[in-house]
């Protein structure tokens, strides 16, 4: 969007070259320093900065975590209940 805006200000300047220019006229040379301007050092510092920190929390996230150990000591631990077999019912006497 912006490089259709740089056009149509090169064009409306380059109308009123020929008249005298007015208040709101555009000058050529503004949009030369807005251009050299946009990435500035604070700016290009900023955003560098932001990337890394990206980076970091994006590995820190994604790394495989370390396997857990499954507890055997609690299942060592656990007394053992022997089941008694079920008494079968008594078949009625006719």
């Amino acid at each position: 969007m912006s490089y259709i805006l740089e056009a149509l200000k090169k064009a409306q300047a380059e109308r009123q070259l020929g008249s005298s220019p007015t208040l709101h006229a555009p000058t050529l040379q503004s949009a030369e320093r807005a251009a050299a301007a946009r990435f500035s050092t604070p700016m290009l510092w900023t955003v560098l900065g932001m990337a890394v920190l990206i980076g970091v929390l994006l590995v820190l996230v994604w790394r495989p975590s370390a396997p857990v150990a499954a507890p055997v000591a609690a299942v060592a631990q656990q007394p053992v209940v022997a089941s008694a077999p079920a008494a079968a019912p008594a078949a009625p006497t006719p």
